[in-house]
């Protein structure tokens, strides 16, 4: 079933976050896939509200780890102009965090699609806790503290290279903190965001991306994160009719931490993203979209994404 969901993912797009996992939370990642600049006279903006699920319990010799939360992730993102051919962002993010109330459904979920739960069945439903420990003893990271907490924002900038390329950089502010996983560190990314070839006619569209991203260390296993990261991503979408669309994507990125054999830490993050457009007017539209993670306990393995836009 896992190669199934794969092969789907490259066959049917919208912006894509590159992960939404507490662990990640320290780097810059981008949302992908914006191969147009703004033109002049033309602003827009993207509220969404993302619902990510995390479940991984591991212990060797070694290491302890144990990830288990949810997080409501909700953030507004303005697209504005700065000259022709350039335009910029800035985006606020806003976390809640705590056990939540999905751990059930994605139990069952992954029961009807044969997708394994990776032990979440075994787990005291809906608790938070996100914990690592060293062979000796230590304990590096122990956070248990729910509550609402702005994370960090980010401001970006976008370049026409060419008609179907768009060259993209953003800087990330330390706006979070780094003892509730919502950031608290600077980071910076670049990368390119290229249309895929169709015809303008089509009833297809789609784009690829790649980029690096550079990041301070924050306190989160800052002596075992990685400052330089790369990542990339892609997908399709296909144009049913003048209000439905349906899309996938999928984006990876390199490991974030390093001095680990834990998939979470070690781990390349490849999640994959199905979902549905709805033309609410030609000015806005509404996606709802669900999220599997393609490499188990690399990256969140559940998450839902809802987003209005206006154009």
């Amino acid at each position: 079933m896992r190669t199934l969901t794969f092969l789907m993912s490259l066959l049917l797009v919208s912006a894509a976050q590159a992960d939404g996992g507490a662990l990640a939370r320290s780097f810059a990642l981008p949302a992908l896939g914006q191969h147009q600049v703004n033109p002049p006279g033309k602003s827009r903006y993207t509220l969404e509200l993302d619902l990510t699920n995390e479940y991984v319990s591991n212990t060797t010799p070694a290491e302890k780890i144990l990830l288990d939360g949810e997080t409501a992730r909700l953030a507004l993102t303005y697209y504005g102009v700065l000259a022709p051919g350039w335009d910029w962002n800035t985006e606020i993010p806003a976390y809640v965090l705590g056990g939540g109330f999905m751990d059930r459904f994605i139990q069952g979920w992954h029961d009807v699609f044969g997708l394994p739960n990776g032990g979440r069945e075994f787990a005291p439903d809906d608790q938070y806790q996100f914990l690592y420990e060293r062979p000796n003893g230590t304990v590096l990271l122990n956070a248990t503290g729910s509550g609402t907490h702005f994370g960090d924002m980010s401001v970006g900038i976008g370049w026409q290279a060419l008609p179907q390329i768009a060259l993209r950089a953003q800087v990330k502010l330390p706006t979070g903190e780094a003892r509730d996983l919502t950031g608290g560190n600077t980071g910076g990314a670049f990368w390119a965001d290229a249309a895929l070839p169709f015809a303008d006619d089509s009833a297809w569209s789609g784009y690829a991306s790649a980029g690096v991203s550079v990041n301070s260390r924050s306190g989160v296993l800052s002596a075992l994160q990685e400052q330089t990261l790369y990542f990339g991503g892609g997908g399709l979408r296909y144009r049913l009719n003048e209000t439905f669309s349906f899309y996938s994507d999928i984006s990876a990125r390199s490991a974030l931490y390093t001095g680990s054999a834990l998939d979470p830490l070690n781990g390349i993050g490849v999640p994959a993203r199905f979902g549905l457009s709805y033309d609410i007017n030609p000015g806005y539209s509404l996606d709802l979209a669900f999220q599997e993670d393609l490499n188990p306990g690399a990256s969140p393995d559940f998450g839902l994404r809802f987003a209005l836009k206006a154009h």
